[in-house]
Formats: structure tokens, sequence, C-alpha cells
């Protein structure tokens, strides 16, 4: 889909940068363009007839695309803008959905005025760019999907050391530093209510949701951008899954760690049966795992499974429950995160052929 990430640059670098916006937006754009941007109408000639004068109008465009990555057929671009030397400057994300040939077939954005140093003093698109596309976007992309749930939506300051580090670099030009920073915004008018996910995609370490959002009296369209640190195991997500559950819960929680240094307490009901097996090299396959689920004893009545772990071992565990234990399709989530000797991209690639 390196098609899509093309066509976004064009639609940016040759179309506006470049002032040929009308070849631009015709090549790049596939049998319908569905805008949401406020101000502009539906279809490519009402594309044009907002940004063929807005191009004149600012001879002296620069743009920098600070990030920019794809996720199946959803492409995001964050960019820093400057419009005849400075006079104005901005920093958008936007978010396009793109056919299968990489055509541009709808688009979304935020927009927010470019300030130099934020409450932080860390700039608004300063920080990593670049994608690790070894990271586990399926993880990733859970982490930030709780925490949108957890803290931003049911409004729980509570939760947010579950999902953010202690020093996290915050670039929002509002928000204080740490989980402190982070709590008051959250109690703030500011921050209103978060009412909708519209969508979240990601790739690697990097996820960005877009949403709305009610304060002061309005309704605001809200991008939030993420840089996710690696953990295979997911242990934040499980974690916060867990300490949700009702407090006469009876489960089974099996974690695989590389040393005792990754074992958590969490806060969970008394009734689940938490088992960490150390697995040094996760580049070697394991067995422990599914070893010990098949030799478990099993609990009379219904029983659910959510299972995340290395591609062979979950394929194995799935025909196991499916097989062996007769578990309704329904009732089983066992997924193939990652496999041995595959990166992310590769790994993705090979589920999507393998489906």
């Amino acid at each position: 889909m390196e098609k899509g990430l093309h066509n976004v640059r064009d639609i940016y670098l040759d179309g506006i940068v470049g002032g040929n916006i009308r070849d631009a937006v015709t090549i790049t754009t596939g049998h319908r363009y569905t805008q949401h941007s406020a101000g502009v109408a539906d279809g490519v000639e009402w594309f044009l007839e907002f940004f063929e004068p807005f191009v004149q109008r600012y001879p002296k465009s620069e743009i920098e695309i600070v990030r920019i990555f794809e996720d199946g057929t959803w492409v995001f671009c964050n960019a820093l803008q400057a419009l005849n030397d400075g006079d104005a400057k901005w920093a958008t994300m936007d978010m396009f959905y793109t056919d299968r040939d990489g055509l541009i077939l709808e688009h979304w954005d935020t927009i927010k005025p470019y300030v130099q140093e934020t409450a932080l003093g860390a700039g608004m698109v300063a920080g990593t760019s670049e994608v690790d596309t070894s990271a586990n976007t399926t993880a990733s992309k859970s982490l930030v999907l709780e925490f949108t749930k957890q803290v931003l939506q049911e409004h729980g300051p509570d939760k947010i050391p579950d999902f953010l580090a202690d020093d996290i670099v915050q670039h929002a030009a509002t928000i204080g530093a740490g989980h402190a920073g982070m709590a008051d915004w959250l109690n703030s008018d500011a921050a209103g209510s978060y009412e909708m996910m519209f969508q979240l995609i990601g790739q690697g370490d990097f996820v960005v949701t877009y949403g709305k959002r009610h304060a002061g009296g309005k309704d605001i369209a809200v991008s939030d951008l993420y840089l996710v640190a690696a953990d295979p195991s997911a242990i934040p997500v499980a974690a916060a899954t867990l300490e949700a559950m009702p407090r006469d819960a009876n489960d089974v929680a099996i974690f695989e760690i590389t040393s005792d240094e990754d074992r958590q307490t969490i806060d969970m009901p008394q009734g689940i049966d938490v088992h960490w097996l150390i697995q040094p090299d996760p580049h070697t396959a394991s067995t422990a795992q599914e070893a010990l689920i098949r030799s478990s004893d099993w609990s009379e009545g219904r029983v659910q499974t959510s299972i995340a772990g290395e591609s062979s071992v979950s394929r194995s565990l799935r025909a196991f429950l499916a097989q062996k234990k007769n578990l309704p399709h329904e009732n089983v989530y066992c997924s193939g995160n990652w496999k041995i000797g595959l990166i992310e991209d590769q790994h993705q690639k090979a589920k999507r052929a393998n489906s």
C-alpha cells in the first residue's frame, strides 16, 4: 500500500507547495472524493474551487511532513505548514481513506495554530518521527484503545498510570508534565467530555485516534497521536482488562515474560489465578504457555478465552480450543500478534495473505 503514502505526499508537496494542485488531485483521487473538512464540499471540482484560490493567495508555502504512516487502506500525515514566510503557521493532522490502489477516497483533518513552546516546553511537532515497523502494531493499538475508553471517555484520571509512562512527553500546547499534568487537563473545562472515537489507526509504535469532544459549549474534532513503547507481552492492556473485571470473577491469567523484573502488581479480583512464565529469549519458540493451558483443569460452565501471542502458538491453541475443548467460535479470541523471524510489517502481510 505504499501508493497511498506516495499519493498523500503528492497532494502536499506537488499540489500545494509545487502549485500543481489540479494535476495532483486529479491523479491521486479515486472514483469519488468525500471531504470531511469544514468549508470544503465533496468532489474533486469543489476541492479545486477551494484550493486553487488558496494556492494563489499563498504562493510561498512551506510544508514539512513530520510523520506519515499507513494502516491498510488508511494513511495518516502529521505536518507543519507555514504560508507566506510564516504569516500563518499550523500543525496539522490528516487522515485519509484510500482504495486498494492507494487512490484517495475520503479525508479528515484537524488544524491547530503552531505554538513554538508548549506548556511542557516541547515543540508541537518535535520528537520521534520515524515509525518503528518492528514494533507490535496490534499491541500498540490495543493500548491506545483502552486508554481512550478508560481514561478519556469514562473520565478516569486514576487510570492514567496504567497507560502513560511516568516521564511522558506531552506535545499538546496546554497539557503539563507527567501524570499530574494529564490529570489536571482531564479535569479542566478545556477537556470537556470525549464523546466518540470515530477511527483508530496505527503502524508499529505510532497510533492515532480521530474523535469528537464537547467543550466550551461546542463539538470539537480531535486527533490524538501516540508513540507507544514496545511491550511484546501487552501487559498494560491485559492488566487494565483484569482490573476492570467484577470483583467476584474467576479466571486464569498467563503472562510470558523475559525476566522476573517484568512482573507487575495488578489490582485484580482474588479469584484470578496468575501465572508468570519466564522465557528469556523471545526469538526462540516456547511451549510453556501452551503446555500450561493444555494441562489446566477447566471450570464447569461457560468458558471464554482471550489469547494473544506468537503466531504458531496461537494457531495451535486455536485448534485445541475448537477441537478438543469444543468451545464455540464466538467464545474464543486467539490472535497471533507476532511471528518469530518476521518484523511487524512482514507478519501483517502474511496474516492478510492467509486470511
